[in-house]
């Protein structure tokens, strides 16, 4: 299985490891292969584990081993308490979250927690203390799992953890009690006060804001592993999010390629169709547009708004289901014969296009005459590239294309008609001028941002 590299080569997948050495958080060296690293939910499981073994028999170890969701047990390192964190109170623990090489804002990050006895069922202390605390039955045991920073509280249905509580995913939360059994956990009342050093600023870097878990980040992990450079775990983030928006009542995804063109979905929407949406219906896709739009259909989504820049439109034009580089080069063939179309008699023109490597580098060279022509024609083409993406011959969302600039800038709309009966495909209508920017199209790269209408 190979992985792309940096500068151009590949790397292949290393095998999955026995277990981490420590850490301290710095880059980690050049490797040959791409390194596997473990999920927020195993350090709190290595936390909650190292925990239960120091009250037991005073042993302490500079690691834990613990069972994760394939079957292996692997050993994790515990950090050494730095003086002033909050990692160094009487009876918390650490660990350094390792995500590998997997591009994680957690990568780092220092996860702490102490797990102590809350007393006997008879105790009249309210248990759990805090309504918002995560419940995980362990045999005849009850732990409470306790944020005292940077874990976030869900605030939104749908999610992978219960509503009003900590952000702590059902699958963390059976991981937990496997490994406390295993422990030999078997009754008791048990609080586990976890934390996550500035986990309330690594979460504005998450998709969480959006989702609706506020005040830091989920304690996440399937299985506990990071596969390094996974598109399933970002492709499962976008479903979880159209979940969450179909739960809070939304009727339109606006599918986003990144932050720009999210801000030119959202200036938009506010004024102009399909008009004001919830926060959480604004979500960044990325390459992933074929998985995006059919979550959307899955969800039974009535509208998706796709807002992309050029060289999107360009490829949605094509219909790649992923506009990733590596899996799809730019189609400027495509580009240059729409020229060839609009202007028959420049064929040193469209030439000149199929060899130029960018769409931005080509649309500095299309004359200003041509660009309302070819924008007309791209989103056109774009718009039934879209729909191919679709589940065919089932149900889905009536799309509209939203197209901006290299700055983010609103350019035009364009959306299909109606659906004429159950599975067929909507015919596409023709740009409306009062939902498009004034005649232009694209402008020139380099010179002025033309206003959104």
């Amino acid at each position: 299985m190979d992985r792309g590299g940096k500068a151009g080569g590949t790397r292949s997948l290393a095998p999955k490891p026995q277990g981490w050495e420590p850490w301290d958080g710095s880059p980690l060296p050049e490797s040959g292969e791409l390194r596997w690293g473990f999920t927020t939910g195993a350090c709190l499981t290595a936390l909650a584990c190292a925990g239960f073994r120091a009250l037991q028999d005073r042993e302490s170890q500079p690691f834990i081993d613990i069972l994760f969701g394939d079957g292996a047990v692997r050993r994790i390192p515990l950090e050494m308490p730095q003086a002033g964190s909050p990692s160094a109170r009487p009876g918390f623990l650490a660990v350094r979250k390792n995500a590998g090489d997997d591009p994680d804002c957690t990568h780092g990050a220092l996860l702490y927690a102490r797990l102590r006895e809350a007393g006997g069922a008879s105790l009249q202390a309210p248990f759990p203390p805090d309504p918002r605390d995560v419940l995980v039955q362990v045999g005849q045991a009850l732990v409470a799992v306790h944020a005292v920073e940077g874990i976030g509280v869900a605030t939104r249905a749908g999610l992978d953890c219960e509503q009003g509580r900590w952000a702590v995913n059902f699958s963390v939360q059976r991981m937990l009690a496997s490994n406390l059994a295993l422990m030999g956990m078997r009754r008791g009342r048990w609080l586990l006060e976890a934390g996550v050093e500035n986990g309330a600023e690594l979460a504005r870097h998450t998709l969480n804001p959006a989702l609706g878990i506020v005040g830091g980040i989920s304690v996440l992990g399937s299985t506990g592993l990071v596969q390094p450079f996974s598109h399933e775990s970002y492709i499962a983030s976008i479903q979880l999010q159209v979940r969450c928006a179909k739960e809070a009542g939304a009727t339109c995804m606006a599918f986003c390629t990144g932050g720009k063109t999210k801000r030119a979905a959202e200036a938009w929407c506010a004024e102009m169709p399909p008009g004001p949406l919830p926060p959480e219906a604004f979500c960044c896709m990325a390459d992933f547009a074929g998985e995006s739009l059919r979550a959307a259909q899955a969800q039974g989504m009535a509208h998706v708004l796709v807002c992309c820049m050029p060289g999107k439109l360009v490829k949605y034009a094509a219909g790649f289901d992923n506009t990733h580089a590596a899996k799809n080069p730019m189609p400027l063939q495509l580009l240059a014969g729409l020229v060839a179309q609009l202007a028959p008699e420049r064929t040193e023109l469209a030439d000149r296009l199929a060899g130029i490597p960018t769409v931005r580098e080509a649309l500095g060279i299309v004359p200003e005459a041509l660009k309302e022509g070819l924008l007309e024609e791209l989103m056109r083409l774009a718009l039934k590239g879209l729909a191919s993406l679709f589940i065919q011959g089932a149900k889905r969302p009536r799309l509209i294309l939203l197209a901006a600039d290299f700055a983010g800038t609103p350019l035009a709309l364009r959306e299909e008609a109606e659906p004429e009966g159950p599975g067929k495909t909507p015919r596409p209508q023709r740009r409306r001028r009062q939902d498009a920017c004034p005649p232009g199209g694209f402008p020139t790269p380099g010179r002025g941002r033309r206003q959104a209408p």
